[in-house]
């Protein structure tokens, strides 16, 4: 049975299927003790499924459901499983730095190609550390970054502005490495107009959430004001419209926000 099991992991990663259903199917067959191929039949998955519908939400019985379905897939067995009963997926307003590090990172690294987990693993930082609107990444160029002052030079495209963002060590030292992997040829990330899209719908499918880029936007502003940062500066560098407002504010000194940055940098070293 070992060996059956290491041979669906592998199918499962040939087949660009999410890692997941590897771990589910370990689990089921600790949880009914099966010991054998000939074991598996409709009377027991089923009877598995609804003990288990009796602990785990919903969303978490489909993923099994999922699971054993691709496992029987694999064993080339037709057995007729339950429907499943898709629950709404959930739209998070924001995301913290540790599920990125945690649950998207990850994801990239397993259901990427190799030659682009590096790539897509700093975009996704800098969009989060930076507040950059999606269209905004394809304008920026390598010239742009003052890497010695961890600061980039943004066109805010909606009010047609410059804007200065500075972001942290952590941000920096994955930008330094992806430059260093790869020589600029479009823009600073090499981007294609459609690229974001397609890496928010591959973690999507994977992740079962609706992951896109504006609510990495709106995290940028949660991290830093929950970081100390003043309203006004994350404004500032977020390029929000309604900073119009705030024209008084508008020489607010880079060096504050630099100064809350550097704080920022300390928690993360010590979260690290």
């Amino acid at each position: 049975m070992k060996n059956k099991i290491h041979e669906f992991k592998n199918w499962l990663k040939a087949s660009d299927i999410k890692a997941q259903y590897f771990y589910n199917i370990k689990r089921f067959i600790k949880d009914t003790n099966i010991n054998s191929i000939e074991e598996i039949n409709e009377n027991l998955i089923n009877s598995y499924i609804i003990k288990i519908s009796d602990t785990l939400k919903k969303g978490t019985v489909n993923n099994y459901i999922k699971s054993i379905k691709k496992f029987l897939e694999f064993l080339k067995i037709d057995i007729e499983l339950p429907k499943e009963r898709k629950p709404k997926i959930a739209i998070p307003k924001t995301i913290t730095l540790d599920y990125l590090y945690k649950e998207i990172l990850p994801t990239i690294d397993i259901h990427f190609p190799e030659y682009n987990k590096l790539k897509y693993k700093t975009i996704i930082l800098f969009l989060f550390f930076s507040g950059a609107r999606k269209s905004e990444l394809l304008s920026i160029y390598r010239k742009d970054f003052n890497l010695e002052n961890n600061s980039v030079k943004i066109i805010n495209n909606k009010a047609n502005e410059e804007k200065i963002v500075v972001f942290p060590d952590e941000l920096k030292k994955w930008i330094i490495e992806y430059f260093k992997y790869e020589p600029e040829r479009y823009n600073a990330f090499n981007l294609k107009p459609n690229t974001i899209n397609k890496i928010c719908k591959k973690i999507n499918k994977n992740l079962d959430i609706n992951f896109n880029p504006h609510i990495l936007r709106k995290s940028f502003a949660t991290y830093y004001l929950n970081n100390g940062m003043d309203a006004i500066m994350v404004m500032k560098m977020g390029g929000w419209k309604n900073i119009k407002t705030l024209e008084h504010y508008r020489n607010t000194d880079i060096e504050n926000i630099k100064e809350v940055v550097n704080r920022i940098n300390n928690l993360n070293k010590k979260r690290g």
